[in-house]
């Protein structure tokens, strides 16, 4: 397994981590099934996380040719902005909360349908048309999270979709 090393394969370390999910999910099950994991699985979580992250469409370039990750940016971005770090964590998180993954889950399962050229489906009286140009988060289903989203968004190019 891969060792966690803060600016080569991940923004934030176990420790920051841990002290984020403490401050936000005190108390919540988010917190205890993080809490109760053992180092090197949180690494891996946080790795796993850093490398979908870093495969979004940022705006600007990477600070240094040499860097590892995506951030720091050139322009306006000399330090890894807190909301990625954020979105790093949270990404992490997602195995741990149930209604992320449920929706994620829905959104991947229309994707599906798209992509085998249904367009719109009936069950009863409900009804639903899928977009017609494909699903464009198919490819980051942690964008389904309406917080990962916002997280993320000052960072993205323009014209990226966010669902």
């Amino acid at each position: 397994m891969e060792a966690l090393e803060k600016g080569v394969n991940s923004y934030v370390s176990v420790k920051q981590a841990d002290a984020y999910v403490k401050a936000r999910y005190a108390g919540h099950d988010k917190w205890a099934l993080w809490n109760m994991q053992p180092k090197p699985a949180k690494e891996a979580a946080l790795i796993a996380a850093c490398a979908e992250l870093d495969m979004l469409p940022f705006t600007g370039h990477k600070r240094s040719r040499n860097q590892a990750l995506m951030f720091p940016r050139y322009p306006g971005c000399e330090l890894v902005p807190d909301e990625i770090e954020a979105a790093q964590i949270e990404i992490a998180l997602i195995p741990y909360d149930a209604a992320t993954r449920r929706l994620i889950e829905s959104r991947d399962k229309r994707a599906g349908l798209i992509s085998q050229g249904v367009r719109a489906y009936s069950v009863g009286n409900l009804s639903e048309t899928l977009a017609a140009g494909g699903y464009p988060c198919a490819g980051h289903g942690f964008m389904a999270s309406p917080k990962i989203a916002r997280l993320v968004d000052p960072w993205l190019k323009g014209g990226y979709a966010v669902c």
